[in-house]
């Protein structure tokens, strides 16, 4: 699946080679490094501030969203 999102960035939406990294540590909050995304697309080629955040899943699991009323 991200094989296919890099072919796709990059043939597809003309964004460089260069320009993106995978499996990097990413900063959420206060919490440096702890969490890697799949793909990372930055601004330029200097890799400093990222424009897209891509996670990928497999299309085979599936996500149960569950939500809270106030009551």
């Amino acid at each position: 699946m991200r094989q296919l999102w890099v072919y796709k960035l990059i043939h597809q939406y003309d964004y460089k080679a260069d320009e993106i990294d995978l499996e990097k540590g990413v900063q959420f909050g206060t919490e440096v490094g702890t969490k890697a995304a799949d793909i990372i697309v930055y601004t330029d080629s200097t890799k400093v501030t990222p424009k897209i955040i891509v996670e990928c899943k497999n299309p085979s699991e599936r996500t149960v969203l569950s939500s809270s009323k106030a009551t």
